[in-house]
């Protein structure tokens, strides 16, 4: 079988989006299924030049011109391309890959599956996110929904989203991302050996926190949490990964809080370097505004860590509420704290809760998600 991934975004640039095509294309491929991506160039958050490099020739991938403003007639003009030898179109967001997805289906009538991902359904006007706040980019994601032979939803609360849009309920296939579970091994180094490695303070509690630094990950109600936790548990520090806009605010509100010195911002991290990051937290903490299937929840369930997240998108799904870790509603810095301290006051607590974590992330191996999807793949081909 040969399958088309078509993408608006992969890697260098790095986020969760990026990396689970990444995982599920060579998962694929260890299948026994013939995968090409197709994307665009485009700037945005880089892995180092050698990391890239090693990754993407793991895969086939097909890199288009890199143009100023993307639109979605160079992926379609892509697929028409590239594409005819292909059994399946996998396209990943609505817009634009989905829509150029559902407009080459009708020109080469074959089967297409569309992933959605979050931005592209999610809508949370507080803070401006979800693509479909402009209307004609919800006009043409509807479309897609409507028109994809199968779509991937990687969450219950995407599903319904996307059924709410107008997606036939018969269509939805709920397939949630995967974790490398060998790579992210809570037996592959111990904490004191890692924070060591690191440049950390072996006496000091670690919380971890991944994500770039936008709105709706929520990192200011972190931040106004952090004096809450240091009152009850002082000898703690917040390992900060990730970049984006909104980090000279957050780094400017912790000099406020006069916690600067509690407060490590590491930047983008190479994904090869990420398991020692996890392995050093004591505890991982999200605290987003709105999420889709956050891959980096289940990267640190897998390394045995025990999780505090806020009860948006999959979170629920994947933390077992007062077994792996504490879900919180969302904008709540006190819940937060509260949460946080309850874990890093009890040693015994946060082992159990981190062995749970890794036993529940084995559920997502990437090589079981990989089956899922190519009994998809099947099923279409087979009507």
């Amino acid at each position: 079988m040969k399958v088309t991934m078509i993408t608006s975004t992969f890697l260098p640039n790095v986020g969760g989006a990026e990396m689970c095509i990444f995982h599920l294309s060579r998962a694929l491929t260890d299948h026994g299924v013939d995968v090409e991506i197709i994307t665009p160039r485009v700037r945005g958050h880089l892995l180092h030049s050698g990391d890239s490099s090693l990754f993407i020739k793991m895969l086939k991938v097909k890199y288009l011109p890199l143009t100023p403003k993307f639109s979605f007639c160079l992926l379609l003009f892509a697929l028409c391309k590239y594409a005819a030898k292909s059994d399946v179109i996998h396209a990943h967001f609505l817009y634009p890959a989905g829509l150029a997805a559902v407009l080459y289906k009708v020109l080469s009538r074959k089967p297409c599956v569309v992933t959605a991902h979050g931005v592209d359904i999610l809508i949370n006007e507080s803070i401006g996110y979800g693509m479909r706040l402009n209307k004609a980019y919800d006009l043409m994601i509807k479309f897609a929904l409507k028109s994809a032979d199968a779509v991937i939803a990687p969450s219950r609360l995407v599903a319904e989203e996307a059924i709410k849009a107008g997606a036939p309920a018969s269509k939805i296939h709920i397939i949630p991302n995967g974790v490398d579970i060998e790579k992210f091994s809570s037996d592959r180094v111990n904490a004191n050996t890692a924070k060591d490695m690191l440049g950390l303070n072996t006496t000091e509690h670690v919380v971890l926190i991944v994500a770039n630094f936008r709105p709706v990950k929520g990192y200011r109600f972190l931040v106004e949490a952090i004096p809450l936790i240091l009152k009850d548990v002082p000898k703690t520090v917040f390992l900060f990964i990730g970049d984006g806009p909104e980090k000279p605010k957050i780094v400017r509100r912790i000099k406020e809080l006069g916690v600067s010195d509690k407060a490590i911002f590491v930047g983008s991290v190479s994904p090869e370097l990420m398991p020692l990051y996890y392995a050093a937290a004591d505890i991982f903490v999200l605290p987003s505004i709105s999420e889709n299937f956050p891959l980096t929840v289940l990267e640190a369930m897998s390394s045995g860590k025990p999780i505090v997240a806020t009860s948006t998108g999959a979170i629920p799904e994947l933390v077992h509420e007062g077994v792996s870790g504490i879900v919180v509603k969302p904008m709540d810095s006190a819940a937060l704290a509260k949460a946080i301290i309850k874990f890093l006051m009890d040693p015994s607590l946060r082992e159990n809760a981190g062995r749970l974590s890794r036993e529940i992330a084995k559920k997502y191996d990437w090589n079981v998600i990989a089956e899922k999807t190519l009994s998809l793949y099947n099923e279409l081909l087979e009507k």
